[in-house]
C-alpha cells in the first residue's frame, strides 16, 4: 500500500464516519447550563438582601420626611400665631391642632418604620442606628415644634419587644 492510496483510504473513512453521525448539532451542554444557573443563582443570593436593605432604609426616610413636612405646617402657624386654630393629621395618625392665637409646643410623629441593623437614620440633625436586641421593633420620629416655631427631633422605640420571663418556657 502506497502512502498515497493510504491517505485517499483514510479521507474516505473520514467521510463514512461523518456521514454516519449527521450533522454537527450546536448548542450548550448540560455542564454549561449548570454553570450558568449557579453563577446567576449566586449574584441574585447576594444582589436581593442588599435590595431589601435599601428599599427599607428608603421607606423610613419617606416616612420620617413626611413627618418633617407636617411639622413645617404647624411650625408656620405657631410663628404666625394664627387666630384660626389647624387641625393637621400627621403621619402617626394623631391629630395635631397647630396656631389658634395662643402658641404651645406641639409633637407630630411619624409614621412607624423597623430600623434595619447596621442602618442609620437621619431626623433634623439626630440620628439613630439599628441594631436593637431581638430585632422587629417599631422607631418612630418624634418631631417636636415649639412655641417659636423651633423644630426638634428625637427618635423613640414605640413597641418594645415583650420577652417571657427568665426560666419559663411554654412549648
Amino acid at each position: 500500500m502506497t502512502f498515497n492510496s493510504y491517505v485517499s483510504h483514510k479521507s474516505q473513512l473520514l467521510r463514512r464516519f461523518s456521514i454516519r453521525q449527521g450533522p454537527v448539532k450546536n448548542g450548550f451542554n448540560l455542564i454549561e447550563l449548570m454553570i450558568v444557573v449557579s453563577i446567576t443563582g449566586m449574584l441574585s443570593a447576594v444582589s436581593i438582601p442588599q435590595y431589601q436593605n435599601v428599599k427599607d432604609k428608603a421607606d423610613a426616610n419617606i416616612k420620617i420626611s413626611e413627618a418633617i413636612g407636617f411639622a413645617r405646617e404647624c411650625a408656620v402657624f405657631q410663628i404666625d400665631a394664627d387666630p384660626v386654630a389647624t387641625t393637621v393629621q400627621n403621619p402617626g395618625g394623631t391629630a395635631v391642632t397647630c396656631g389658634g392665637g395662643t402658641p404651645s409646643q406641639q409633637t407630630i410623629l411619624s409614621r412607624a418604620f423597623t430600623a434595619k441593623s447596621g442602618k442609620s437614620y437621619s431626623c433634623l440633625g439626630e440620628t439613630i442606628t439599628g441594631g436593637i436586641i431581638g430585632g422587629g421593633t417599631e422607631s418612630k420620629a418624634r418631631i417636636t415644634v415649639s412655641e417659636s416655631g423651633v423644630m426638634s427631633c428625637l427618635f423613640t422605640i414605640e413597641n418594645p419587644p415583650v420577652y417571657p420571663p427568665s426560666g419559663t418556657f411554654n412549648g
